[in-house]
């Protein structure tokens, strides 16, 4: 069933996937004969950062193989219109693209690819996106955002790459004032911000990081009350569920601080407001916005939320039956309700995750 499908999921939720899906194309059959390799599937590239915030546009031109499998490997840039800014996106890009693979005799062979990939803008609103400060970096200012790019690439790198543990040493041991003034003032606001996410990764873990929550301590108690036995089973789904809302509220208590911090911050410094924003709004958005979700309309933590006060308003009404079946409510209303809200919660919250590990693979430029 679906809520049990969702729970399921929930109770993983350490969250590691697979940037790259290792999937090869065993399906396809040769016909008898030849024929050419075909593309099948070729999802467009992670659009740089740097690029985006200086307004660069180009083409890439690639050289790779396509394997037997479908896959694509062994992609090298042999020239490019910006050199050393989309590289590195453009590489990303061919892992997730799928072909046909080329046929002689029958039987799937490799075959030796040549691609352009085009860097434009589609239209004066995407060009929009461009930051108009980013003309006035020069000097010590350039030199900062030089510095906060390969500080935040490092830390792109660690998100995507988890089991590297060297990483988080790494950035630590980068973290150190290079700029006095406003600009360092500006440094020392980003070096606290990368400094919270390294300790908000270090203490991710659910079991370590939320043990029993408060709520879920009362609804304990109100399940004791009602004589629901609470197995090993229904703690665990329980704790997650509870654990996962706590993240979701942490973190949003975090960017509201990170907004109002950021406020007095630019109210405070004497420096011109677009570079300002050019040395900001690009590594870290806008927190403002982000920490408003109009409303709470499309926050997971919500939803979440919505889950908990079903759970605790039907003390004595639902019971938990198996791995399989997970929570059953005795009213086909709430069943559809719990089912529909953990649903949506997961939903948002995976596509909370893929717009975050964009954002991230966007820094990898900075380390070409």
């Amino acid at each position: 069933m679906m809520h049990s499908r969702a729970l399921v999921v929930l109770v993983l939720l350490g969250f590691s996937w697979t940037v790259r899906a290792e999937v090869p194309f065993e399906a396809f059959q040769c016909p008898e004969g030849d024929s050419e390799h075909v593309p099948l599937h070729r999802s467009p590239p992670v659009w740089p950062h740097v690029a985006t915030m200086m307004c660069l546009e180009g083409t890439v031109v690639l050289e790779f193989t396509v394997a037997s499998s479908g896959l694509v490997k062994d992609a090298r840039v042999v020239a490019a219109d910006q050199p050393g800014i989309f590289d590195r996106a453009a590489i990303n890009a061919t892992r997730h693209w799928l072909y046909q693979p080329r046929c002689e005799g029958g039987s799937p062979v490799e075959a030796q690819q040549r691609t352009a990939l085009d860097f434009f803008f589609d239209s004066d609103e995407e060009r929009e996106r461009c930051l108009p400060g980013a003309a006035l970096l020069e000097g010590e200012a350039l030199q900062l955002a030089s510095s906060l790019g390969l500080l935040y690439s490092m830390l792109a790198e660690w998100h995507l790459s988890p089991n590297r543990n060297d990483w988080p040493e790494q950035i630590q041991s980068a973290l150190v004032p290079g700029f006095d003034g406003d600009l360092g003032r500006i440094e020392r606001f980003h070096h606290e911000f990368i400094a919270q996410l390294l300790t908000d990764h270090r203490h991710s873990s659910l079991n370590e990081a939320i043990a029993h929550p408060p709520r879920l301590i009362a609804l304990q108690d109100k399940l004791d009350e009602a004589m629901v036995p609470l197995t090993d089973e229904v703690l665990t789904a329980l704790v997650e569920l509870f654990g996962l809302h706590a993240r979701f509220q942490a973190q949003s208590d975090r960017l509201a601080e990170l907004a109002q911090r950021l406020s007095r911050l630019e109210a405070e410094v004497d420096l011109d407001p677009a570079l300002f924003d050019v040395l900001v709004h690009p590594f870290v958005g806008d927190p403002g916005r982000t920490a408003d979700n109009g409303a709470g309309a499309t926050d997971p933590g919500q939803r979440l939320e919505e889950v908990i006060h079903l759970l605790e308003d039907s003390v004595g009404q639902w019971q938990w039956r198996s791995v399989g079946e997970g929570i059953q409510f005795e009213r086909a209303e709430d069943q559809a309700l719990y089912e529909r809200l953990l649903a949506e919660a997961l939903k948002l919250h995976l596509e909370r995750r893929e717009s975050l590990q964009r954002f991230m693979m966007g820094f990898m430029d900075y380390r070409m």
